[in-house]
């Protein structure tokens, strides 16, 4: 009978490379029967199967349809591959076109320390390249996708190129039409933008995309016979290529919009550094005048009575209202602290020099009375109002258009 002690014992005399026929004439010996001894071997050492003839075999390994093994890949499809990694590069190109238009406005006008956010004027503005960067990683993945020439490659290509380029030049129409608006009523011709956001001359079919989309159509339907291989998932190289389209494009522009949106709801305009860097209480209007909106950030260092260290802001009508040819209106306010006594009525005579100063009420004012100065200034009249408050502030506020009425509002708005 053949027990697993007999078959461990013929394991460990095999490991240690003691031939068959010695250890079957060792059990033998030991009084173990030739039938159990030839069964054990034979569990130990299992009879191989023997083996199919060859052309068996390649019978087996053939593939049901052979044709879809051993057929090459159409070269058309890697033209149309290429064609749609152009247009993704267009796409990607736009995108960065569109960015470097937000950045570079917001730059020259921070330069100048005016107050301008190119998206609190023109919101939805910004969507446009986010939607093209989305749509550059989206067409990459198709010119990759294309190349394994299947059914479902065809129909996501064709589809995607008929309905895309469309839908993205009619979206982008959309929300770009409040500056074209602004801009056709600035320039007073509706020649040089469409009036309709969805008009067929905004769509412009001669762009490169359109073009290098219809042509890529026509190639896949030209083509269609030839997509008949199994669907697979891109390269691995590929997705690597997307990984790092994402990484350094992608969130890139969506960050930047992101904070550009954020920073357009800033109310502040350099307020509080202002507050810190002087160590006093700085007068601004708790509620803007209607009509009127910031023109400037808090600036620091400017020169009043004397001293270098007086704050400075601008106030002017909205820039839409500009654009659309309403004539500015800037006031300038000044204000800086001044020592317990400052004479404010000997600096009011001697600011006005030739002409002289007018008492107006102020109610934040020392005995709640202001200075009221207006010069001739070319066809207008340059107004200029001095007070100083209880706290020994001393404010001015200069304006070369506006009226001595919308001055004085904007001084009793400042708390």
């Amino acid at each position: 009978m053949i027990t697993q002690e007999l078959i461990d014992y013929i394991k460990t005399q095999k490991q240690k490379n003691i031939a068959d026929d010695v250890i079957k004439e060792s059990l033998l010996r030991s009084n173990w029967s030739s039938e159990d001894v030839n069964q054990a071997f034979l569990e130990i050492n299992p009879t191989p199967r023997p083996q199919e003839p060859s052309h068996l075999q390649q019978a087996v390994s053939l593939p049901e349809n052979p044709s879809l093994s051993t057929e090459k890949k159409p070269k058309i499809v890697k033209i149309v591959s290429v064609l749609i990694f152009v247009i993704a590069s267009l796409y990607a190109i736009s995108t960065v076109s569109l960015i470097s238009v937000i950045l570079i406005i917001k730059r020259s006008m921070d330069a100048e320390d005016l107050v301008f956010s190119f998206l609190k004027y023109f919101p939805t503005f910004g969507i446009i390249p986010i939607i093209f960067s989305f749509i550059a990683l989206f067409f990459f993945y198709l010119s990759f996708k294309i190349c394994d020439c299947s059914k479902p490659s065809l129909k996501l290509g064709i589809s995607s190129l008929l309905i895309v380029p469309a839908a993205a030049a009619f979206s982008s129409q959309i929300l770009i039409s409040p500056l074209t608006k602004l801009a056709a009523d600035y320039s007073g011709s509706e020649k040089i933008f469409p009036s309709q956001p969805l008009s067929q001359r905004g769509l412009r079919f001669d762009d490169p995309i359109f073009i290098l989309a219809i042509i890529s159509v026509v190639l896949l339907a030209v083509s269609f016979k030839k997509f008949h291989f199994k669907t697979s998932s891109i390269s691995k190289k590929a997705k690597i290529f997307l990984a790092l389209i994402t990484t350094i494009f992608v969130v890139p522009i969506v960050s930047i919009i992101s904070l550009e949106y954020v920073k357009a709801q800033n109310t502040d305009y350099g307020y509080s550094k202002a507050v810190e860097t002087v160590g006093h209480h700085i007068y601004r209007p708790s509620s803007v005048p209607s009509g009127l909106t910031y023109a400037t950030k808090f600036v620091l260092g400017k020169e009043l009575a004397g001293k270098q260290t007086a704050i400075q802001v601008a106030y002017d009508i909205p820039f839409d209202m500009l654009i659309k040819g309403e004539q500015t209106e800037p006031i300038v306010v000044k204000q800086v602290e001044v020592e317990i006594g400052f004479d404010v009525n000997e600096f009011a005579t001697t600011y006005a020099k030739d002409a002289s100063p007018q008492k107006i009420n102020i109610s934040r004012a020392v005995n709640q009375t202001g200075y009221l100065i207006q010069k001739p200034l070319g066809n207008s009249t340059l107004s200029t109002i001095i007070y100083l408050t209880t706290d020994n502030i001393l404010i001015t506020l200069i304006s070369p258009r506006a009226t001595a009425e919308k001055i004085i509002e904007l001084a009793e708005s400042l708390e």
